[in-house]
């Protein structure tokens, strides 16, 4: 608020806000509008947080956490047992910030269990968003369906070449055999 001195009439009214938390929505809702994702959230390494976006069933949207407990509480209740150690070493900051000084993006893959007790596997990525003051943004995604369904191509495609070789071969031996018969009655010629 700027007042005139001499005729104490309001001359100007500013207002400031920080826009850094809306700029950070916005770039992780256009992320989340080209990718598919489980969890969306903003990691701040200097100050140990995140900040989940979107609804989930188990929080409110734009819940602040703290991030090392967090990724510990994920490994114990998520990830595959065997594979603990592995992922807490994979999304640990100094491995993220490191995995990020010579690549526009850092993934990993993590066997994890689904609610229904069944394995699945979940996929990791990270992305600077403000890499000086330590601010990324975290995606995961559930892709079991996916290597499931590229499991199932895969499977047909090899059982496509199978097929393929089969014929091959018969048309090798149909070719052979058609070679003899004709050149064995022009041999007696």
């Amino acid at each position: 608020l700027v007042i005139d001195p001499s005729t104490k009439a309001q001359l100007l009214f500013e207002y400031c806000y920080d826009i850094n938390d809306q700029k950070m929505a916005e770039e992780v809702l256009r992320f989340a509008a080209v990718h598919d994702y489980e969890r969306i959230a903003c990691v701040d390494f200097r100050q140990g947080t995140m900040v989940q976006y979107g609804a989930y069933g188990d929080m409110k949207p734009n819940t602040v956490l703290n991030y090392e407990n967090n990724r510990i509480e994920y490994a114990r209740t998520t990830v595959d047992p065997s594979e603990s150690a592995q992922f807490l070493e994979d999304c640990a900051p100094q491995t993220v910030i490191k995995q990020l000084q010579n690549q526009p993006q850092y993934t990993f893959i993590t066997g994890i269990r689904k609610p229904d007790g069944s394995h699945g596997t979940s996929n990791s990525r990270f992305l600077p968003y403000d890499q000086k003051n330590q601010m990324y943004i975290m995606v995961r995604n559930n892709v079991t369906d996916l290597l499931l369904q590229e499991e199932r191509r895969n499977e047909q495609m090899r059982d496509a070449l199978l097929i393929a070789k089969q014929a091959n071969n018969a048309k090798t031996d149909f070719l052979a055999a058609m070679r003899h018969d004709v050149s064995t009655p022009l041999n007696a010629v």
